[in-house]
C-alpha cells in the first residue's frame, strides 16, 4: 500500500502512463483511511470546541458548561485546514490516477470524462433538485466502477 501511495504522489501530473488495479485500489484504501482518521479527529475537536454540540446530539447535559478554550479552537481550526488541504491536494493526482487506470484497461482515457460528468451531474442535482440527474450520476459512477475493476488491457484482448 505504501508503494502505491508513493507512486500516486510521484505521478501527480502523469496522464500518459497506466496504473494497475492494485495501484488504484490500494490508493483508494489509503485515502479512505487517512480521510477517516482526519474526520474522527475533527469530530472530537468539534465536541471539544462546542460542548453544546455534544448536548444537542446526546439530549443530555453531560458537556461542560465552561466556554471552549483557545487551544481547542486552535486544534479545531488546524484540523479543518488539514482536511481542506488533503481534499484539494488530492484532486489532480486522483484525476491523473483515474485517467491512467482507464488507459490500463485498454480504453481511451477520454472515458474518464464519464466520472467528471457524474460529479457535475451530482452537484447540478443538488442545486436544481432534479432527481433524475442524481439517478444518471449514479449510473455513470457505476459504469466507472466497473471500468476500474477490469484487468490490464482487458479491452485490447477482446478486440
Amino acid at each position: 500500500m505504501l508503494n502505491a501511495y508513493k507512486k500516486y504522489w510521484k505521478n501527480y501530473f502523469n496522464f500518459k502512463d497506466s496504473s494497475s488495479r492494485s495501484d488504484y485500489w490500494w490508493l483508494i484504501l489509503a485515502n479512505v483511511i487517512i480521510f477517516t482518521i482526519l474526520l474522527i479527529f475533527s469530530i472530537i475537536a468539534i465536541i471539544a470546541v462546542f460542548p453544546s454540540f455534544l448536548e444537542a446530539i446526546s439530549g443530555s447535559s453531560i458537556a461542560s458548561k465552561s466556554s471552549s478554550n483557545s487551544s481547542s479552537v486552535w486544534i479545531f481550526g488546524s484540523l479543518l485546514i488539514a482536511v481542506i488541504l488533503f481534499v484539494f491536494a488530492n484532486i489532480i493526482p486522483a484525476i491523473s490516477l483515474g485517467v491512467r487506470r482507464v488507459r490500463d484497461t485498454g480504453l481511451s482515457p477520454w472515458w474518464y470524462l464519464l466520472s467528471v460528468l457524474a460529479t457535475i451531474l451530482y452537484y447540478l442535482e443538488q442545486s436544481t433538485k432534479q432527481s433524475w440527474l442524481s439517478g444518471l450520476s449514479i449510473i455513470l459512477q457505476i459504469i466507472m466502477l466497473v471500468i476500474f475493476l477490469f484487468p490490464t488491457k482487458y479491452f485490447h484482448k477482446n478486440k
